[in-house]
């Protein structure tokens, strides 16, 4: 199976043709203060080269700047029947981040990894002020 999409996004949905809508795709988060949290995010997955007629497997994952896997492991099981590409919207509701660092998003096969994608998490510092 190849990765051919996958980004974090503010939001991703299925029209009513199935085909997969991404909105606001994004790779930095800067916040005044940690810790903090990230109300609603998701996760838009496209995968090619999938056996048709088949159950496949998936394991997501976030791993913390310390390297630590987080809670937010999810197992998702989809049915592909039409042809060898899947779609897959991963929901992610009140994500917390308590440092700064990459935190990286992992999509798994069994023991292969299909990819991952780095989120950079910084505090923002004070905006400079303009003198005239």
């Amino acid at each position: 199976m190849t990765l051919k999409i996958f980004t974090l996004c503010d939001n991703a949905f299925f029209d009513k043709q199935n085909k997969l809508n991404v909105i606001g795709s994004f790779d930095t988060i800067m916040t005044d203060a940690l810790p903090t949290h990230m109300l609603k995010m998701a996760v838009a997955v496209s995968v090619t080269d999938a056996p048709k007629n088949s159950v496949i497997n998936l394991q997501f994952d976030i791993v913390d700047p310390t390297g630590k896997a987080s809670a937010a492991e999810q197992k998702i099981e989809v049915t592909n029947v039409e042809n060898d590409t899947v779609n897959v919207i991963i929901n992610i509701p009140n994500l917390h981040i308590h440092q700064a660092g990459t935190y990286l998003f992992r999509l798994r096969s069994g023991e292969k990894e299909l990819g991952h994608f780095p989120l950079a998490v910084h505090t923002a510092e004070a905006t400079p002020t303009l003198e005239s």
